[in-house]
């Protein structure tokens, strides 16, 4: 019989392997490895273009799928390439047929450096696309099918030179009402700066819907609760607000106004 010897001044994990080597080492899921469970050996390769091809963002949908965003080479330059994959790893094929998607947005080589997913399912890829002779920002957006979405900019993608030189998408991130900010480097001439683009994202059915009725930043018993239960109630028209006080910060304070929040924001059917 094998003899394990450990110090018992040092009761960790280090020390269960030395008592009960082939049950620690057993154990699943250890934390740092690799889950099997994903492509049946926790890594996969996916060929995209006809070359190179290198993700550099990649964001997670509710359902669990994989989104990554890249560029991926053509024959002669790069172009912007997004692949999606199901929970379990392997190509979701609901994705532009196959899986993946190659787009080529500006005249030269466009890369892809930020993904972004809206509430609605599409997907917004923004970097930076040769113009001819130097380089802009640009984004573009596709439906939850992988196909670009022709309600952003009439094609699906939109190209826009900020500074005198080279200008660089980065970073990217959506604002409650649904515009895009979009965040990166341009030139001035003489080197880089900080620069910002925001675009309006659309009648593209984001819904902002909370419990803050009137828009306060507060949610209270005396007005967004209280608005909430006239409505549940039946009540409608200016009787549901009528007698409350609203704070001097609310940007919902008459019927009108809270009637077109939750139709439109909440998906709710009230009498016009």
């Amino acid at each position: 019989m094998a003899t394990y010897r450990c110090r018992l001044a040092s009761i960790t994990l280090a020390a269960w392997a030395c008592v009960f080597p082939a049950i620690a080492l057993a154990i699943p899921g250890q934390p740092g490895t690799l889950d099997t469970t994903w492509n049946g050996t926790g890594k996969v390769i996916t060929p995209i273009g006809s070359g190179s091809d290198v993700a550099t963002a990649m964001t997670l949908q509710p359902d669990g799928k994989v989104l990554l965003a890249g560029f991926c080479f053509n024959g002669t330059n790069n172009d912007f390439c997004v692949a999606r994959y199901l929970p379990i790893g392997t190509l979701d094929t609901s994705w532009n047929g196959t899986g993946t998607v190659i787009t080529p947005i500006g005249s030269g080589s466009d890369v892809a450096r930020a993904i972004t997913l809206q509430p609605d399912g599409k997907a917004l890829v923004a970097g930076q696309c040769f113009n001819g002779a130097s380089d802009d920002i640009c984004v573009a957006r596709y439906l939850p099918n992988g196909t670009l979405d022709t309600t952003w900019n009439g094609t699906g993608k939109v190209i826009t030179a900020i500074g005198s030189g080279n200008d660089y998408g980065t970073a990217m991130t959506l604002q409650p009402d649904g515009k895009v900010l979009l965040a990166g480097s341009c030139s001035n001439g003489t080197n880089d700066d900080f620069c910002v683009a925001r675009y309006d994202g659309g009648p593209f059915g984001y819904r902002n819907c909370s419990l803050d009725i009137d828009g306060d930043g507060s949610v209270l018993a005396t007005t967004d609760s209280l608005i909430h239960t006239r409505i549940a109630l039946g009540i409608t028209e200016p009787a549901v607000v009528n007698g409350i006080t609203f704070a001097a910060n609310a940007t919902r304070n008459t019927w009108p106004l809270i009637r077109d929040y939750l139709v439109t924001q909440c998906g709710m059917s009230l009498v016009q």
